[in-house]
């Protein structure tokens, strides 16, 4: 070892070994873990040549098994791998490599498996064309098993309210409901009547109201603005302990009503008012008491049933004992479709009506997450069933900028006629503004609508899509200009009328479908996405949707 002092600088040349100590310290600092085996023929520091005569150089006030390398290049040890070094003479060398070595310094190596790329014990096999594969132990993946398992998550079950006829829940008022709403709830019921859903004005019962309610298996909706109320059915009983899905859309003083995929009923309140205005707390199931609710709703009894989902205005809560401001006498419900639980390994069931859906933790997939996943990579596409999808808050951000200008890239693959692929739009019940991606009738393309077109701004790609084959799909829009390119076809580009230059979305992104879209769209826009998405990148930042995924996933091939 050499240490130089020049004023208050530092260098210290490391020939071979310090101290444990030392070593720790210096290799820590600079990153490092072994010292320089070799020669130094100059150092200069700042404008001075430093001695490196050793012992005698002034400069040099320590040293630790230095020797002079008298031009013999193999002083330097230049051959690796174990390899034996042959002076030829004071400036060449040749180097004689241990088996499975080759190169002018054995840098080479015949087995890629020699050098241990293989990282958290697992297995190198040695493959064609030097390469090689790595095994990992269960939990690890990477290239190299260079990623470590994640910790196991708890994905905490989905909460279902059971309610036994004498509970309730309450929630905060109904918003933005003054012109127009739509509310959507899953409901299953054990009785033949009972209240669904009641909010009002005032806290005597008197002043606006809307209800849903249950009467001898039918469920009425009923509204009242001021001057008299709409009072509308569904067109079909509902079948006790099912699951059922009843629409409830009002737009001024017209209404209208849906019970699964039955007839929708139409009705409208009395003239002239046309605006709906509530100050009390949204009930479900039932009510704090009887006083404080409206005699012209009906209700009478409460709830005995469950309630899966609710949707106000296309915001959709799933867990309505997180928001609900309190409660009485709510118990769990453990019925079909996810009780018992049918996913393994700590699957969380995600109940849809009738139906489920397993998510699945990282490093499983299946239908109940039943098979695991070797190498499993956030990169891995995932299936979309027509009926599972995605949302990603806050991905079309309303702001001056991504009003003007959006640019979305899509990874898929389907044989699927139609189907939504992408959706983000106004926080409507009607059509407002919106950005979609959809397969209509075998063709991809991309629609924009602002609240200044009559009619939306649509690009359709002239080639069929559904073919099994991986396609990627881009749709930029800047201001009035949109374009939409698959794969490496010539992209096209059209021009919407001045008053299309801003389209104001509430920022959600929906992949694979939507649970609520405004009537009005074109047919194909209704039917959820089947097939794999590899990948989704809105404005440069990569979505991880197989985090967010059902733990379906699909092939690359």
């Amino acid at each position: 070892m050499i240490t130089l002092i020049q004023k208050e600088f530092c260098c210290c040349i490391i020939a071979q070994t310090l101290t444990r100590i030392q070593n720790q310290k210096i290799f820590d600092n600079i990153g490092l873990t072994s010292g320089l085996i070799g020669c130094i023929r100059r150092l200069r520091v700042g404008h001075k040549d430093v001695n490196l005569t050793y012992p005698i150089s002034k400069d040099i006030i320590k040293g630790q098994s230095i020797r002079e390398c008298k031009g013999q290049p193999c002083n330097a040890v230049p051959c690796r791998n174990g390899g034996t070094c042959i002076s030829n003479d004071s400036e060449t060398f040749k180097c004689l490599c241990n088996e499975g070595f080759s190169g002018d310094m054995c840098q080479k190596s015949e087995d890629p498996c020699a050098s241990f790329p293989c990282a958290n014990g697992a297995t190198c096999t040695t493959l064609p064309d030097h390469e090689f594969s790595c095994s990992c132990d269960k939990g690890y993946s990477g290239r190299f098993c260079e990623h470590k398992p994640s910790k196991p998550v708890v994905i905490e079950e989905v909460y279902i309210p059971d309610l036994d006829g004498t509970a309730y829940l309450e929630l905060p008022t109904l918003p933005n409901v003054g012109q127009e709403f739509v509310i959507e709830l899953w409901f299953l019921s054990r009785a033949k009547d009972g209240m669904l859903l009641y909010n009002g004005q005032e806290s005597l019962g008197r002043g606006d109201f809307v209800a849903l309610n249950l009467v001898d298996r039918y469920v009425q909706f009923l509204y009242d603005l001021g001057s008299g109320i709409a009072n509308i059915t569904s067109a079909l009983p509902i079948n006790l302990d099912q699951w059922h899905v009843v629409r409830a859309t009002r737009i001024l003083r017209r209404g209208s009503l849906q019970l699964d995929d039955g007839p929708v009923t139409t009705g409208e309140s009395k003239e002239p008012l046309s605006e709906l205005n509530l100050d009390r707390p949204l009930y479900l199931g039932g009510y704090r008491h009887l006083s404080t609710i409206n005699p012209e709703s009906g209700i009478t009894s409460r709830f005995k049933g469950a309630f899966q989902r609710l949707v106000l205005n296309g915001e959709v809560v799933d867990d309505l004992r997180k928001v609900a401001k309190s409660s009485q006498d709510v118990g769990h419900f453990y019925g079909q479709p996810c009780g018992p639980n049918p996913c393994h390994n700590g699957g969380m069931c995600l109940p849809q009506l009738n139906n489920f859906h397993c998510k699945c933790p990282v490093a499983y997939t299946g239908l109940w997450c039943e098979k695991y996943i070797e190498n499993v990579s956030i990169d891995e596409p995932i299936m979309f069933d027509g009926k599972n999808f995605l949302k990603f808050p806050n991905k079309i951000i309303s702001s001056t900028y991504s009003e003007g200008h959006n640019r979305i890239e899509v990874t898929f693959r389907t044989e699927a006629s139609d189907g939504l692929l992408l959706w983000s739009h106004e926080d409507l019940p009607t059509i407002g503004d919106f950005l979609a991606l959809a397969i209509v009738d075998t063709f991809l393309e991309v629609s924009f609508n602002s609240a200044g077109n009559r009619e939306p701004l649509t690009i359709r790609h002239t080639s069929s899509v559904n073919n099994g084959q991986w396609h990627r799909a881009v749709v930029d829009r800047n201001n009035r200009h949109g374009m939409l390119q698959v794969d490496d076809d010539t992209p096209a580009v059209v021009t919407s009328t001045p008053e299309t230059k801003h389209i104001n979305t509430d920022g959600v992104l929906w992949i694979g479908g939507c649970s609520n879209l405004p009537v009005g769209l074109p047919s194909a826009y209704y039917k959820g996405f089947i097939g794999c998405i590899h990948s989704v990148i809105v404005d440069g930042e990569a979505l991880k949707i197989a985090t967010h995924g059902t733990g379906q996933s699909c092939a690359h091939t």
